[in-house]
This record gives structure tokens, sequence and C-alpha cells, in this order.
């Protein structure tokens, strides 16, 4: 095991070699994880191996040859280190004559289990998945490097995230500069990291709010980034049935496909830009899982969850759901075009957003483009935090540091700044981010795994409630699904 393990290290350096400054490009995990030496006999390779199984890392590279742009993503999958090597092509129009067009090639288990030799050529299906036979072996990942060597170069990327854009950022409606005279500029009072973790049937998510205490975060209490992450056939999952009472659940999704169902007769699929925005309130059950088409044949998935409080007068308001998609939501330009604003909910600069709030609050994911700042009005009334889905930039006129996972709380004022570094990572052409605020609720919190009230008292009700099956039952069509007990 030891020698497959320094191979495939081996292999990973082979690949990157010539990227250029590996540290600069993946600030989340190379930078602190650096390339062990796989000749080196003291090189701790299984640490660096469980490290990058734990992070959950996918490493994008591209392949540019004359023709076509194929993808080559490494992902760490189980307790026994595997490392999926997964081609794609980006140009699914091209013709089928090319070389590596419209094919998708997955070679898996590296390891001691050995797996097929993909053969790199041409499908005219593009979700065809090309696994010849081939006897058992641990050598597959050098035969895909060895096969992409004859193409002309390697470089680091991520693809851009699809969720809802325009073509013309200058043809949206512009917010206002603020004037700097009449306004406050919010400082940054912190800036944190997202550690990462497993939620539902296990997969790996960041949660954003980490260390930040909840008087800075209120009207929120919990926001997950759920992936990014590219499953293989049969990997996606999702959550069991569960209960939830006292707050409202959104689930916005970047990338790939969630399905919805809950036992107030809400549900519905979002995909790339939707919003799905469930009040829990008095009570409910719900599951969200992704589709037997995406199951069947795997793909990325990249979204946010995020829990808005309700106050005590609405603790136990009527379950209800919002299914909203991306070609609702509300597009805006800076000023100067540098960057798109997608009004999720609320309202920004008096453009509103289709989500229906109970607590008021504001949703908006911004794209801002490579050196582009951008200050928003912000209502003084109002928290402000920002998170970043992908990219590096700064927060604030000060210019504090932001990188993908990390969130910036703001302080007093009325308007914020973002800004975009001039030179993005290879594999982020542009600072994501998240905005987000809400009028403070300012009553006791009492939360524990799936409920959020004001007491201690009202949880243990809630529990007694669930266990009761007063919070809901699970639907005739859904009756063999497992539900889940409610934990921390």
């Amino acid at each position: 095991m030891d020698a497959v393990q320094r191979e495939v290290v081996r292999i990973f350096a082979t690949a990157v070699d010539g990227a250029g400054d590996l540290a600069d490009d993946d600030p989340d995990f190379v930078r602190h994880h650096p390339l062990p030496d796989p000749d080196d006999p003291d090189a701790d390779i299984a640490g660096w191996l469980t490290a990058l199984r734990s992070a959950q890392t996918i490493a994008w590279f591209t392949v540019l040859d004359d023709e076509d742009d194929v993808r080559l993503s490494w992902q760490s999958l189980d307790d026994e280190d595997d490392v999926r090597l997964s081609w794609q092509s980006a140009y699914a129009q091209r013709g089928a004559g090319s070389t590596f067009a419209r094919a998708r090639i997955i070679a898996s288990d590296v390891y001691d289990r050995g797996a097929p030799i993909p053969t790199v050529s041409a499908s005219p299906d593009q979700n065809r998945i090309l696994r010849p036979a081939a006897p058992r072996n641990v050598d597959c990942a050098t035969r895909v490097v060895q096969a992409a060597g004859s193409l002309r170069t390697w470089r680091w990327r991520r693809p851009e995230m699809p969720a809802v854009t325009v073509e013309n950022v200058l043809a949206l409606p512009r917010v206002p500069a603020p004037d700097p005279v009449a306004t406050r500029e919010r400082p940054v009072v912190s800036v944190t990291t997202a550690p990462s973790g497993l939620e539902g049937e296990g997969f790996p998510v960041r949660r954003a709010f980490a260390g930040v205490d909840l008087g800075a975060l209120d009207p929120f209490g919990h926001m997950d980034q759920m992936g990014e992450v590219e499953y293989a056939p049969g990997e996606p999952k999702g959550t069991p049935w569960h209960p939830h009472r006292g707050f409202e659940t959104v689930t916005y999704m970047l990338d790939g496909e969630m399905a919805h169902q809950d036992s107030n007769g809400g549900g519905g699929l979002i995909t790339n830009g939707d919003t799905q925005w469930m009040t829990a309130g008095a009570g409910i059950l719900h599951i969200e899982t992704p589709p037997e088409h995406l199951v069947a044949s795997g793909g990325l998935f990249h979204g946010i969850q995020l829990w808005v409080n309700l106050p005590r007068t609405l603790k136990f308001a009527p379950p209800r759901y919002q299914d909203i998609r991306g070609t609702k939501v509300a597009l805006l330009s800076s000023p100067d075009g540098g960057a798109l604003l997608r009004v999720i909910a609320g309202e920004l600069a008096g453009h509103p957003g289709p989500g229906s709030t109970h607590t008021p609050i504001t949703l908006v994911h911004a794209t801002v483009s490579p050196g582009a700042t951008v200050t928003l009005p912000w209502r003084p009334d109002f928290n402000a935090l920002v998170y970043t889905l992908a990219g590096t930039g700064t927060a604030g006129s000060a210019g504090r540091p932001i990188r993908t996972g990390q969130l910036a709380v703001f302080g007093d004022g009325d308007t914020l700044t973002i800004a975009a570094d001039p030179r993005q990572p290879a594999h982020t052409p542009t600072l994501d981010v998240l905005i987000l605020g809400g009028r403070p609720i300012r009553e006791p919190v009492a939360a524990y795994g799936p409920f959020v009230m004001n007491t201690k008292a009202e949880l243990l009700q809630a529990f007694e409630d669930y266990q009761a099956g007063r919070l809901g039952s699970i639907p005739a069509a859904h009756a063999d699904v497992r539900a889940e007990t409610p934990a921390e």
C-alpha cells in the first residue's frame, strides 16, 4: 500500500508540473499541505493523503489541445484513500470526431482494488462513461496522465458557477454609487474560516458561521456551503427525513440539482440559480435528495443552506414552501459594470428580490470581476455578512483579505465595500460572494439539532412533539424512506 500511495502522489506531482505556483492557486489546501516528495523515505505520504481526503478537495486541471478543453479532476473518496480522475469535455457542442470531444472518462479505484484503464477517445454520447475491460492494476492514473502528455499545456482552473448570469451586465439596472459624504462605511470586525464537515448521508460541507458569536449573526443561525463536489455515478447523497421547528431554511443551488419534499405538501426540484425557501414555523418534516437521474449519472453539486430565525411571535407560524426560480431573481449591475448582483430576497437600492420573508433580511449573490470594486448601500438597522463562495479579494475600505470559505462580519454603517483581486486563482476566475443581512431579533436563542426556539423548555417540547408525530407525517409515497433521529 505504501508503494501505491507514493505512486499516486508522484502522479499528482507530475500532473501539476508546469502549472506555476500551486500554492497561489489553491490557498485552501495545497498552501497548507505541500506536496510531499514521493521519493523521500521519511515523507508522510499517508498523512498528506489523509488530509486530502478530509478536505474533500477537488483540484481542477485543464488540458488544452488545438480543439478541446478537457478537465481532469482529483477527488478524495473514502477511507482507502482512493483517488478518482475524471475527464470531461467543456465543449459539449463540438463534433464527435475531435479528440476527447463530448467524452467523459472516469478511472476509479486507483488503489488496491485496481481499475479499468480508460480509453482516451471520443464518444458521440456526452454522458457515456467509458470503462473498457482491463486487468486489475494500479497504474490507470499513470496511463491517463501519459495519454494527456501529448497535449500542449496544463493549467489549474475551476469551471465558472452556472448560477443565473447575463451576457451584458451593463444592460442591467445599476445600483447607484453611495455618496461618500452622506454615508458611513461599515468596517470589517472579523474574518473567520469555515471548517469542513459532513452533513446528512455524507455530503461535504463548510460550516460558514463556525466560531462567530450568535449576536453578530442575528437573525441568522446557521449556514453551510454544500460542496463543491463532483460525484461519480451512484455517489450523490442527500438527507433523510427530519424535522424542523422555529425558523426558516433557505437552500440556494449554484450547481447541480436537489429535490425537496415536505410533510405539508411542499416540494420541487431546484437547480442552477434556484432557491427553495421553507418556513418550518410550528413544525414540519422534510427530505432533500438528489434526483434519481443525478444519482445514476453523477455530476457536480454545489449549494448553500441558510437558517433564518423567527421571532417568538412567529415561532409557531403555519409552515409554507416557496419555490423561487433563478429566472425570477432581480439582476443588477454595480455602477461601472464590474459586478453582477443577484437579489434573491429582500431589497437592494430599491430593487426587490422574489423571496418573501417573515424576518426582514436581504440576500444577494454577487460576482465581482477581477480588479473590480463595488460599494453597496446597506440598511443601517441590518447586520452585514459577506461569505466568499469562490475567489480572493478584500472586504471593507481598509482592504481586509478574504478568500474561499471565509466569512467577513461588518460593523455599523450604511454602506459596505467588496473588491476582487486583480489576479484571481486560475480555477476561480471571479470573486463570488454571498452578501446577507437582516434586522436582529434580539431574543434568547435555544437551539439544538433541527430546532431553534427561545427556551430549553420549548426545545424539550419540540422533541416530544416530534416523537409523538405532531410535527407531521411522512407522505405515504415515501413511507419506506427512513427518518432521522434529531441530534445536534
